[in-house]
């Protein structure tokens, strides 16, 4: 939500697009543990619903317009290719504020989009 309040600050003229990706690697590894992939699914449709009910009331407080997109994949590959097959002008995305070891089991799918989409990327903690 701080990426997306941001994004309303510094881009309120532009139409905003706030994606969701739901890690497929997560919800697979959640499925061979003895849960359901479909229940993590389902359980990542209502996340979704629910985080683009908040992005749109903090978009309609600051006077700003969404699109809301939910995805399922791996969200380097999903992020930078959504925004080029959709000549996105500029990447706004959170980052968690891991550092050190948790930093480096886990990576940075932030530091990654920075490193690989061709458009300027802000990273908000």
């Amino acid at each position: 939500m701080n990426a997306l309040e941001y994004a309303c600050a510094e881009h309120a003229d532009a139409t905003l697009t706030v994606l969701y990706v739901s890690n497929v690697t997560t919800g697979q590894s959640r499925f061979i543990a003895g849960g359901s992939f479909g229940e993590w699914k389902e359980t990542e449709e209502r996340r979704a619903t629910e985080l683009f009910e908040e992005a749109r009331s903090r978009a309609d407080e600051a006077g700003a317009e969404i699109d809301v997109v939910h995805e399922f994949g791996d969200p380097l590959q999903l992020i930078v290719s959504y925004a080029e097959e959709h000549g996105v002008d500029a990447v706004v995305i959170g980052s968690h504020g891991r550092d050190g070891v948790s930093r480096l089991a886990l990576g940075s799918v932030a530091e990654r989009v920075v490193r690989l989409a061709p458009m300027p990327v802000v990273v908000v903690k």
